[in-house]
């Protein structure tokens, strides 16, 4: 089937309104990535253009891909390329990590898996390959054909805009929660507040930043987990629990997890890192 999608799609391909020399195709842009990265190094590059790893939502875009990037990478041993689908977000499952519905798949291998692992594309038959998210491969980014001008937002030094959260972020000092969440005060900002799959992977690499330290963010609970409180005031809208979290049944403080990237329950007391946050007004 996924041959006669080409004759198809070749009438179909256009480069207006694309930057940095991607393809418009149902308006998205793709831009085909020569350098190669792991997953996490992947998706963070896709987000600093203004897009993410690709999602695929049907057999026509999952073809497409697939021959553009045979025509792309034809003199390079190339045969797979990183999409946008990964289980470090809900354990056992697989997300795209641009927030949209996991509703189709070309998976090559329907065996059950555990642990954590990221989608590339054969470039050879338009099949998805489950993949250790460390492998190094070239990948392919997606964004809006005509996006919105984004404001370019110059965050103090040490911290970083994440535009999806119009925030500034920056990692406090290596303690207990109640003295990172001080520092993070002392520079201007809150330990950070998550309300959104996006933010918490944006989270999830910061741990990776940190060789895989997990960092503190500003949930708590005072009354042995019965109830949580962001602390910057936030309502509490978005949970993102590990698997076997919240447990303890004590006055708790949350981290993600540097091994699942979800929020995980923990003694106060313990030492991590901090993600403080500034809400650009």
């Amino acid at each position: 089937m996924f041959k006669l999608f080409i004759l198809f799609l070749l009438f179909d391909i256009g480069f207006g309104d694309c930057q940095n020399g991607g393809i418009e195709w149902q308006s998205q842009c793709y831009t085909f990535q020569t350098l190669k990265s792991a997953f996490i190094n992947a998706e963070e590059a896709c987000v600093s253009i203004g897009g993410h790893l690709a999602s695929i939502h049907d057999a026509f875009a999952n073809a497409f891909l697939a021959q553009q990037a045979t025509l792309t990478f034809h003199d390079s041993v190339t045969t797979d390329i990183w999409i946008g689908a990964t289980s470090l977000i809900h354990r056992g499952t697989w997300s795209w990590t641009d927030g949209t519905y996991f509703d189709f798949n070309e998976l090559s291998d329907s065996r059950p898996y555990n642990g954590s692992f990221c989608l590339s594309l054969s470039i050879i038959d338009g099949r998805w390959l489950i993949e250790d998210c460390f492998k190094i491969k070239n990948f392919v980014c997606k964004m809006p054909a005509t996006p919105p001008p984004q404001p370019f937002y110059n965050c103090s030094l040490g911290w970083i805009y994440f535009q999806p959260t119009h925030s500034c972020y920056s990692i406090s000092k290596l303690a207990k929660w109640k003295d990172t969440s001080l520092d993070c005060q002392n520079n201007g900002g809150k330990l950070a507040s998550i309300h959104s799959d996006e933010e918490t992977y944006f989270a999830y690499t910061m741990t990776k930043i940190l060789q895989d330290h997990s960092i503190w963010i500003g949930m708590y609970s005072i009354d042995n987990e019965r109830t949580w409180v962001w602390v910057d005031g936030t309502t509490v809208d978005y949970y993102k629990w590990d698997i076997g979290s919240p447990s303890r049944n004590l006055p708790s403080c949350v981290s993600i997890d540097h091994r699942y990237g979800g929020f995980h329950d923990d003694d106060c007391g313990s030492q991590g890192y901090g993600l403080c946050k500034q809400n650009i007004l």
